[in-house]
């Protein structure tokens, strides 16, 4: 909507006599503007849903007499029927999407003089390929200019005549404009275009090569364009494949959609020095164009203007252009010298990726938005420097696969969602630093993913989620300082991660599956926030993991949370711990004491399966269950003692042959192991001194700093040194008590 209109309406909306007040006349509905301007806004066509409209140029509403001056969006979103349509004079705009599902549209007629503001697209694309816009006399050429999408416009009275083998339109009898159209047999050899031509005895300026004039016209070898051209319209040399060289004369003005597209032997072109825009596709796939001067005149590169011209070594001037827009030079893979434009204001999604050009930093103060991919791919890009000035970043992956880029500084501060920004550095194997904006609230999804030289970022303060594999495979990441907002670690964020400490603040509350698993460097890991749970594979196959303190709110494991962790010799389940997932500990092979929390039933499937350093199990009255290989592969184990007066239901396999033969059961009720199924594999089963009296169980309780022991219980460092249990520093001790020696982790 132009502006004047919706301030207008705006300032309607807020007035107590009238609010967006809508009404329908003669089947057709509208929305008053202004009550003031008596203007309103046509909004539905009649529900029975006609092939022909005649939108009228006023309406009558309470006795009042409104102008219909604008079409609102998506106003014929119900009408698929519509075949003809007649525009009002009075008609000053039409927004977005208003005519997308009328695709059998084929007649335009609009009476008003000055184009209505159609900047918003609101015509299918089958409308403006398919359809032909009747405009009033004298008007070609601003409709030409304005509407350019369309490829058929005409003045009335237009006529077509063949002279010298090149057929012609006179779209403007008025104002004596000829264009250029398509004949049969196609155009072949070298074509000269006069600047003039006679017909009907009018003498009429050739300013148009019209939509597909040489189309196809693949023997078509040169062109010579008059002097006199304004436009070169919508597919008009599109598949020329022979054409090598375009000349264009500087009176050119208009280079719509798709003009020179997939001229395969084009190798040079010659812009007009006036010219200020290039529309979507035309040079795409232009295979053998090689350098381009483009005019400092220039605002505007298209959607896929350039896109696949792999051959495009350099493109000079230009240093007016204000916006590139969508995939503009995607996949120029040769290109390799390009200066950003001085005035550049908008890069649009793709705009310049899969090219090679170390663009210098930093981007020019202009800059006010980058939309997404818009650096995808680009090899040669080392140091990005992006201004203050561009506050908005649509979309994802930016800068995905920059594989030299070496450092970022992005904005201050931005106005666009961050959690969108996924993947913006992917791939980008180089980069060793990073400035973020300071109003960031996320780490996005694989924001840093495969960043293997980065190795400090500093996390602004407000970031409180660090979002799925965000940090995935930064592997010279050595240390990381999380944010004081911090609530959550989501899944994989620092999965192949370079870290060796990790220190989880007291304020998340959320860790999710895999975050640190397969870090090669990992040796501690200490969770000091109110976690409740720990996702599967969370600290899986760190190889240097020595340490892990748990936190006394814990209650869920998931599976293999520490498994495959060869150096990790014991672990400290807080009591609240009440649901273990399977494997939890598979393949520790140093693992030689572990205590299995109270809250515990059942010792899942496999959880300790391959721990071949484990010597001893003990099986206090609150486990009732064994699953299936929960110790398999445990080949040193040699005493397994089991309180529970009715023996836990052991499956079979929980234990390999060689424990039930070699290793000693102690249990308090033997017979009764003896005879219980899965038990009474057991070679050799005793009553042992290690066996214990419910009420003799030892109770130690352990907290930052201090371990509470039973009476006749001492405690003693690693060292084998007898220490006092208050104010002791961070570790794992040994609680001995009359019957019991138990390693405990002090957080």
């Amino acid at each position: 909507m132009n502006k004047k209109y919706l301030i207008a309406l705006m300032v309607q909306m807020g007035a107590a006599t009238m609010s967006a007040q809508q009404f329908e006349s003669d089947g057709c509905q509208y929305t008053v503007l202004s009550a003031a301007e008596r203007t309103v806004q046509f909004t539905a066509p009649p529900a029975t849903n006609p092939t022909e409209l005649v939108m009228p140029a006023s309406v009558e509403y309470n006795g009042t007499q409104y102008t219909v001056v604008s079409i609102g969006a998506n106003s014929f979103a119900t009408n698929t029927n519509l075949a003809t349509l007649s525009l009002p004079a009075t008609l000053r705009d039409i927004q977005a999407g208003a005519f997308f599902k009328t695709t059998k549209l084929k007649q335009i007629y609009t009476a008003a003089t000055t184009p209505p503001d159609i900047e918003a697209s609101p015509f299918a694309t089958a409308i403006y390929t398919n359809a032909t816009l009747h405009v009033p006399e004298g008007t070609w050429l601003a409709y030409q200019t304005s509407w350019r999408r369309f490829y058929k416009i005409e003045e009335p009275g237009a006529w077509t005549e063949t002279i010298d083998g090149i057929s012609y339109q006179v779209v403007s009898p008025t104002s004596h404009l000829a264009a250029v159209t398509s004949t049969s047999p196609k155009y072949s050899g070298d074509i000269v275009i006069p600047s003039t031509i006679t017909s009907r005895e009018v003498k009429c300026k050739v300013a148009i090569i019209g939509g597909y004039a040489f189309d196809g016209c693949s023997a078509l070898t040169s062109v010579q364009l008059p002097d006199s051209l304004l436009a070169i319209v919508n597919n008009a040399f599109r598949k020329c494949t022979r054409l090598k060289r375009v000349d264009m004369p500087a009176s050119v003005r208009v280079l719509s959609e798709g003009a020179f597209n997939a001229c395969d032997s084009l190798v040079t072109v010659t812009f007009p020095m006036a010219l200020k825009r290039i529309e979507n596709i035309v040079f795409q796939n232009c295979k053998q164009l090689r350098e381009i001067t483009l005019p400092d005149s220039l605002e505007y590169i298209g959607p896929s203007s350039f896109a696949t011209c792999s051959s495009l070594v350099a493109v000079h001037g230009g240093s007016r252009i204000r916006e590139i827009m969508s995939g503009a030079f995607n996949n120029c893979t040769s290109l390799t010298d390009f200066a950003m434009p001085a005035a550049i204001e908008f890069i649009g999604v793709s705009a310049l990726a899969n090219i090679k050009v170390n663009f210098p930093a930093p981007f020019p103060s202009t800059l006010r938005q980058i939309d997404g991919q818009a650096f995808k791919g680009n090899t040669a890009l080392q140091h990005v420097v992006i201004p203050d000035s561009c506050k908005k970043f649509n979309g994802s992956s930016q800068f995905t696969g920059c594989t030299a880029l070496e450092t970022v500084v992005l904005p201050k501060t931005v106005t666009t969602s961050v959690s969108s920004w996924g993947s913006m550095f992917s791939g980008c194997s180089s980069l060793k630093s990073v400035r973020l904006p300071e109003n960031m609230n996320t780490i996005p999804m694989n924001f840093f993913q495969r960043c293997a030289a980065l190795e400090s970022v500093d996390i602004p303060d407000g970031v409180i989620t660090i979002a799925n594999w965000s940090f995935n495979a930064t592997k010279a990441l050595r240390k990381i300082k999380f944010p004081p907002a911090l609530t959550g670690i989501a899944l994989a964020a620092f999965q192949e991660s370079g870290l060796d400490t990790v220190v989880v603040p007291a304020t998340v509350v959320n860790l999710g599956n895999q975050a640190f698993s397969t870090c090669p460097n990992l040796k501690s890991i200490r969770i000091e926030g109110p976690v409740t749970a720990l996702g599967s594979y969370f600290a899986r196959r760190c190889p240097e993991l020595t340490e892990i303190v748990l936190p006394a709110t814990l209650r869920t494991v998931g599976r293999q949370a520490f498994a495959e962790n060869p150096k990790l010799k014991t672990l400290a389940f807080p009591d609240s711990t009440d649901d273990i997932y399977q494997e939890t500990l598979m393949g520790c092979t140093a693992l030689d004491t572990i205590t299995l929390p109270t809250g515990i039933h059942k010792v899942p499937v496999s959880m300790f399966k391959g721990c071949t350093a484990l010597r001893a199990i003990t099986f206090r009255s609150h486990i009732d269950t064994i699953s299936a290989t929960a110790f398999a592969g445990c080949t040193a184990l040699m005493n397994v003692y089991a309180h529970r007066t009715v023996p836990p239901v052991l499956d079979p396999s929980a234990f390999d042959d060689a424990t039930y033969a070699g290793a000693t059961l102690h249990a308090r009720t033997p017979d009764a192991y003896r005879a219980a199924d899965g038990w009474s594999k057991f070679s050799n089963v005793t009553t042992g001194v290690e066996v214990l009296n419910e009420t003799d169980e030892p109770k130690i309780i352990v907290a930052p700093g201090t371990i509470t022991v039973p009476e006749g219980a001492s405690v003693y460092n690693m060292q084998g040194m007898l220490v006092k249990p208050e104010s002791l520093p961070r570790g794992i001790y040994i609680v001995r008590s009359r019957t019991h020696t138990v390693k405990v982790a002090v957080p």
